[in-house]
């Protein structure tokens, strides 16, 4: 199996914005393990993109100011499809647009590639993000409502049970946080949103709802490493933090933390930890 080359290498080999790019491009699908991840997101429809949740859409200028790459980098990305446009207009000279989960994801990726990992493991990193992403669109609500949605999918009902539970505590105990939680599960709008997304969507969701959530809070860690059985890069969303359960010898812990870096988040913790053995050389 040819290894895939390191995205700077690509760079050297082609440069940037030619046909021959284009067929590197082919090449890879056809000899990389990495393709069979992407297939994940092979039925993305770039035209269908809704992006309703985010107010805020970037040129890709905007992005790669956001992340701290070079644009180079991050042309190689959105050719391999590691970063997905909110719409792809058709004509050269035709700017894409990106929302905050596009700048999210390529915030991970410039994360673990400035450890070290190559091109097919920012592909193992990148699918599960936008398969995630895919499934919180299809769900038509606000990010606020994600946890009440989660909720709602694992027991039906629990919804209107918090907010029984909320309004007896309160009566106990007043505060302004809870208040605040009451105002809003008692909205219609809200109500119907995560009523409305748990119908749409089921317990085969949760896992990616969770990752997303991940996402947008900027809390947690994503572990990739390397598996030898599988000869492929793998991505642990849920790994351990005090070495009780290590995937293999060889992984990279990424601290979501540093997504609050972004336009709306506040800086936060350096963003990569080599762990596991260190880095991988592929």
């Amino acid at each position: 199996m040819i290894r895939p080359p390191t995205d700077q290498e690509a760079l050297c080999q082609f440069g940037p914005d030619t046909e021959s790019q284009m067929d590197f491009a082919r090449m890879v699908d056809q000899e990389c393990s990495w393709s069979t991840m992407r297939k994940q997101v092979d039925d993305y429809d770039p035209q269908s993109y809704d992006s309703t949740m985010t107010s805020d859409h970037h040129s890709r200028s905007d992005i790669v100011r956001f992340v701290g790459i070079d644009n180079d980098v991050f042309t190689v990305w959105l050719r391999h499809g590691l970063i997905v446009p909110i719409d792809a207009p058709a004509g050269r000279g035709r700017a894409l647009r990106f929302d905050l989960h596009q700048a999210r994801v390529a915030k991970v990726l410039a994360n673990a590639r400035s450890s070290g990992l190559s091109l097919d493991a920012l592909a193992a990193i990148a699918a599960p993000l936008q398969v995630a992403i895919k499934v919180f669109l299809r769900s038509l609500a606000p990010t606020d409502a994600l946890g009440a949605i989660i909720e709602e999918i694992e027991d039906p009902g629990s919804l209107q049970s918090n907010l029984e539970n909320l309004r007896r505590i309160y009566d106990r105990h007043k505060d302004a946080r809870r208040l605040e939680l009451i105002t809003r599960y008692e909205k219609p709008e809200f109500r119907a949103s995560v009523l409305n997304a748990a119908s749409a969507l089921s317990k085969a969701d949760i896992e990616n709802l969770w990752l997303f959530l991940q996402l947008v809070e900027a809390e947690g860690f994503l572990m990739v490493y390397w598996s030898d059985q599988e000869s492929a890069w793998k991505l642990d969303r849920r790994p351990p933090l005090d070495g009780s359960r290590l995937p293999a010898p060889v992984c990279i812990l990424l601290d979501l933390g540093e997504l609050a870096a972004l336009p709306n988040g506040t800086p936060s913790s350096p963003a990569s930890k080599a762990g596991c053995g260190g880095h991988y050389d592929v």
